[in-house]
C-alpha cells in the first residue's frame, strides 16, 4: 500500500474514533448504562482514540522523513515538526512527566523498581 495511501487511512480511523469517543461523553449516551459499564465504554473509546492518534502521527511523520516508533517519540517529533499546536506542550510535558515518574519510580507495595 502506497504511504499516502496509509497515511489516509490511518487519519479516517483517527477521525472515527474521535467522532465516537465524543458521542459516548453525550449526556443522552449515558442514560442507557450503569456507570459502572458506562466509564468503561468512555475509556476503551479513549485508549482507542489515544492509539489511532499516536499511529497517525507516526504516519504523518514518516510523510515528513522522520522515523518515531512509540507514542512518546510521535508526540515529541510532532511538537518538534509543528504537527501538533505548541500550546499543548506544557500539557502534553505536565502528563508524560508524571506518567514517566509513576512507571520508573518505586512500587510501594513491593518495595521494587519497577
Amino acid at each position: 500500500m502506497a504511504h499516502r495511501e496509509k497515511l489516509q487511512r490511518s487519519f479516517e480511523k483517527l477521525e472515527a474514533s474521535a467522532k465516537k469517543l465524543k458521542e459516548s461523553l453525550a449526556k443522552e449516551f449515558g442514560k442507557g448504562f450503569e456507570k459502572d459499564i458506562l466509564i468503561e465504554v468512555v475509556t476503551k473509546r479513549f485508549e482507542y482514540t489515544f492509539e489511532s492518534l499516536w499511529k497517525f502521527l507516526r504516519e504523518a511523520l514518516l510523510e515528513e522523513g522522520i522515523e518515531a516508533n512509540s507514542p512518546l517519540a510521535c508526540f515529541k517529533e510532532g511538537f518538534k515538526v509543528g504537527l501538533i499546536d505548541s500550546r499543548y506542550e506544557e500539557i502534553f510535558a505536565n502528563t508524560a512527566g508524571s506518567y514517566k515518574k509513576e512507571s520508573t519510580g518505586i512500587c510501594r507495595k513491593h518495595g521494587s523498581v519497577r
